[in-house]
């Protein structure tokens, strides 16, 4: 017999290969996560940075909120004052001088001038001294539209004139009419938008935000910084089309909050637009692209280094696991081999020690059997009885060492099949004959039914005879005297049936299944035999049914008996002569 060929172990070459795939997998795993990282850090950013915009406006719209409602607030206590003196020059002209004079309030809110302009258009305006100008230019006031000024009513306009103040004003008009609701004038105060920008900047909660607060006519009223790059500004000029084209959709005079927002991550553009509860007026917030940037770059950065951790980590310990499965696979090997030689020394050892034995096992059968039979004469009584125990046992010797003679062929696919036409009815006279003695021996009757009309076999005789005969023999073993075990052969749907059956000890449906295994015995104290069986000869049969490609099938019940039924294919069943 040839021995297996031993395994080789990983070369040097082989390790290498497999190392530079892990570390290819390992990258592609780092390119994978970074990826996936990049896109989760980029949207939680984006997230953030709108959040932090949001939080942002709603600090600085309270604060110019507060700084213009009082500024309305005080024109209303104005306008109540002006209502039922308006004919009386001089309660005006005090009236416009005292809120001049109030000094605090004026440089706290900005407040630059107070103004009185009645319904024919005479203007009256105090200085900074509480002096009244009488007359004055309507030209920089024009802005404030004063015939569409409703009545009890603030209305917010812009004067961008820096000819005279060198600022821009927010104008706050307030319609004043008399006690029978008719329309007799207008109050001003103009609001330096440099004192709202410094309020605005105090409360301002970051220091990389920047923000701008738009009218209804896109003039920025004020900003910071004066050139805004991120919100879209360059001076006092919005060049963000894309941030137009948002304010244009804005109702600027509805009393609802109306928000937007843009942001572009990579060109840094960004924006939340709000417009301010009540007034025409947006407010818009951006954060510094720089700002933006580098907080993305710190933050991928960081996440970088840590897939790089994580995945250098995972790639020594995948390393060490296959340096530790590559020297485990290699000791397995080794033992296997080793096992394998064992095996096949212990399987040339048991062939060579069953062949040796064989020949003086057939001397001592030989000689008992004489003895027994008394064929050169009488032997004295007290020997018959040793003379038959020394026949049984050798010949239990022969079956087990037949048996495993047998195994050994059939494991190593040793089984060649010398198919040719057999004689059912024959190869069962012939397995019954083989076991006669015993059958005489025990009282056992065997009873025959088999038709004469039964069809030939396509089989291998001897293996056929071999599978019939170990289970007459199991059917002995496991049998008690004055029993009867049957031996039926059949034709059912074109197919071949054998069946064996007992009236011996039986067994229970999982002891079935123990039988079917090699070395499987069951012994449960019934039988009227002495059972000696080393649990080979049921597996040397379930191998040969399985190299005939034919099926064997046991069923049992204790204290009745056990019937195996052999079922040969229609492939192997050929018809007599002269008979369908």
């Amino acid at each position: 017999m040839q021995t297996e060929q031993l395994k080789k172990q990983d070369s040097p070459t082989e390790f290498n290969f497999n190392l530079k795939v892990i570390m290819l997998m390992v990258a592609v795993e780092i390119l994978i996560l970074m990826c996936i990282s990049f896109v989760k850090i980029y949207v939680d950013k984006k997230h953030s940075t709108i959040n932090k915009m949001r939080e942002e406006v709603d600090v600085l719209e309270k604060v110019f909120i507060d700084d213009t409602e009082y500024s309305s607030y005080v024109l209303s206590q104005m306008a109540s004052l002006v209502k039922n003196n308006y004919n009386k020059s001089e309660n005006i002209d005090s009236i416009l001088s005292h809120y001049s004079l109030n000094l605090n309030e004026k440089n706290f809110f900005g407040w630059h001038g107070f103004y009185w302009l009645d319904k024919n258009h005479i203007v009256k305006n105090a200085n900074i001294d509480g002096s009244i100008n009488r007359g004055t230019s309507l030209s920089f006031l024009s802005n404030v539209r004063l015939s569409k000024i409703a009545p009890e009513k603030v209305f917010y306009g812009l004067n961008p004139n820096t000819s005279k103040y060198f600022t821009t004003m927010l104008d706050l008009a307030y319609g004043v009419t008399n006690e029978n609701g008719e329309f007799v004038g207008t109050l001003l105060l103009q609001m330096q938008t440099s004192s709202l920008l410094e309020d605005l900047e105090i409360y301002r909660r970051n220091n990389f935000t920047n923000f701008a607060v738009v009218d209804s006519k896109l003039n920025v009223v004020t900003s910071y910084p004066i050139n805004a790059a991120s919100i879209g500004l360059v001076g006092r000029t919005i060049v963000s089309q894309k941030l137009m084209d948002d304010i244009t959709k804005i109702n600027f005079f509805s009393n609802s909050s109306k928000e937007f927002s843009y942001i572009n991550m990579i060109n840094g553009t960004n924006y939340f637009a709000k417009k301010i509860r009540n007034m025409p007026y947006l407010l818009v917030v951006s954060i510094d692209a720089e700002y933006i940037r580098s907080t993305l770059t710190q933050k991928i950065a960081i996440k970088f280094i840590e897939i790089i951790i994580l995945a250098s980590f995972f790639l020594v310990l995948v390393l060490l696991i296959y340096k530790r499965e590559t020297w485990l696979r290699a000791k397995a090997e080794r033992a296997s081999n080793m096992a394998t030689k064992a095996t096949i020394a212990k399987s040339e050892f048991l062939s060579y020690t069953a062949h040796e034995i064989r020949s003086p096992l057939g001397f001592i059968l030989t000689g008992s059997e004489i003895m027994d039979k008394k064929l050169f004469g009488p032997i004295p009584q007290q020997y018959q009885e040793y003379v038959q125990g020394i026949n049984h046992n050798a010949r239990l010797i022969l079956d087990f060492i037949t048996d495993i003679l047998d195994e050994r062929n059939i494991i190593n696919d040793n089984i060649r099949l010398e198919d040719k036409i057999c004689d059912v009815k024959e190869l069962v006279e012939k397995a019954i004959l083989t076991n006669r003695t015993r059958f005489n021996s025990s009282k056992i009757a065997i009873e025959k039914i088999i038709p004469d009309n039964l069809p030939y076999l396509m089989a291998d005789a001897r293996k056929i005879m071999q599978v019939l005969s170990n289970l007459l023999s199991n059917s002995y073993k496991y049998s008690l005297d004055n029993t009867k075990i049957t031996v039926e052969a059949k034709m059912s749907a074109g197919k071949l049936i054998i069946t064996i059956a007992d009236q011996g000890i039986g067994m229970e449906e999982d002891e079935i299944q123990i039988a079917m295994t090699k070395y499987g015995t069951v012994h449960n104290g019934k039988s009227g035999n002495a059972i000696e069986s080393y649990g080979l000869g049921l597996s040397i049969v379930l191998m040969l049914m399985k190299a005939h490609n034919a099926e064997i099938a046991i069923t049992s019940k204790v204290s009745i008996g056990t019937t195996v039924t052999l079922t040969f294919p229609k492939s192997r069943v050929i018809a007599k002569i002269g008979e369908k």
